[in-house]
């Protein structure tokens, strides 16, 4: 009588572990975006961001780090206007 209570102890224990769950199957979408341009007006060529939120309306957010810049000056104003290039993944919205 132990025996059997044992084997069906072990024989349930196998299939609750062995039924697979929801809860870490969903994987979001994700894309790699490369040199993300987003201009800068009256910039610090300095200081701009090293970090840039993501949210163009296609669906997909995240935040991307800079990898490179570019600055020019006014000689009218003398202000700087700088782009700054990001890159980083983006994931889905869902």
């Amino acid at each position: 009588m132990l025996r059997k209570i044992l084997t069906g102890g072990i024989l349930a224990s196998i299939l609750f572990i062995g039924i697979p769950t929801n809860v870490s199957a969903e994987v979001t979408a994700k894309k790699w975006v490369e040199r993300h341009e987003r201009p800068f007006y009256n910039a610090d060529p300095n200081h701009l961001p090293s970090l840039s939120d993501y949210n163009d309306g296609d669906g997909y957010i995240g935040t991307l780090n800079k990898v490179d810049q570019a600055c020019s000056q006014s000689q009218l104003t003398g202000d700087w206007f700088c782009y700054g290039y990001y890159s980083g993944w983006i994931y889905a919205v869902q």
